[in-house]
């Protein structure tokens, strides 16, 4: 059975591709509803990308990609055993299946960038791509100050122009212009970590065009740089 409803569950395997190209697998449970649509328990992990494949009576296993996910959530109190998470999906044959995939690179992107983002751009997948990117941004921030925090309150405590905890200053700035920088870099990733991040990260497709994700990515490349900065500039310090 799913906690929180009444629907006898299938063991499902779950098939994930993680930033770094790693295929991840692990158990699920979950209820084919055989119409493109899947059912698993409301806090399960399941994402967008994920391929989820289950045993059939015919001794066939049936593989799906799931192609959004949604928790849903009772509006009526005490509802809670309505609650679920559910997902589209198509289905898919064994030579579509996840494999570890080969890196596809975007030219003239920071390496960062492209390593994560190449291959769900190269896919059309271009909302994950986007989301990828800033979430790589995001981490290589909380990697270089140790903090523990994510998205708004992160960029603003980092990137305090008073006291910042990075300087992605241009090496040649002067007094000026280096405080210019750092005021404006923090608005660029309170931005992107507000405005294309989250966005990404919460919520159905988007469905951003190719050059709107172009130049998302290169705003990303240009984050990531000023970070490469910040990084020398912590080494030179040590």
């Amino acid at each position: 059975m799913i906690r929180g409803m009444n629907i006898r569950a299938t063991p499902m395997k779950v098939k994930r591709v993680e930033p770094n190209g790693e295929v991840r697998e692990f158990d699920i449970e979950g209820v084919d509803l055989t119409n493109g649509d899947v059912t698993f328990a409301v806090d399960a992990d399941i994402e967008a990308g994920d391929q989820v494949s289950y045993d059939l009576p015919n001794g066939k296993t049936k593989t799906l990609e799931l192609i959004s996910v949604d928790v849903m959530r009772s509006p009526f109190r005490g509802g809670s055993n309505l609650d679920h998470t559910g997902a589209k999906y198509r289905v898919v044959d064994a030579v579509n299946a996840i494999r570890p995939p080969q890196r596809i690179d975007i030219p003239g992107l920071h390496p960062d960038i492209s390593a994560v983002a190449g291959r769900p751009f190269a896919q059309g997948n271009y909302d994950s791509a986007v989301f990828d990117a800033f979430k790589v941004v995001e981490d290589r921030v909380q990697t270089l100050t140790g903090s523990n925090q994510s998205g708004k309150p992160l960029m603003t405590s980092v990137f305090n122009e008073q006291q910042p905890k990075l300087d992605t200053s241009s090496a040649k700035a002067g007094a000026r212009q280096r405080n210019d920088e750092l005021e404006g870099f923090k608005f660029l990733f309170l931005g992107a970590a507000q405005g294309l991040r989250n966005p990404r990260g919460h919520g159905g497709p988007l469905h951003t065009s190719e050059d709107e994700a172009r130049e998302m990515l290169g705003l990303a490349s240009l984050l990531m740089r000023g970070l490469d900065r910040a990084d020398q500039r912590l080494h030179t310090q040590q």
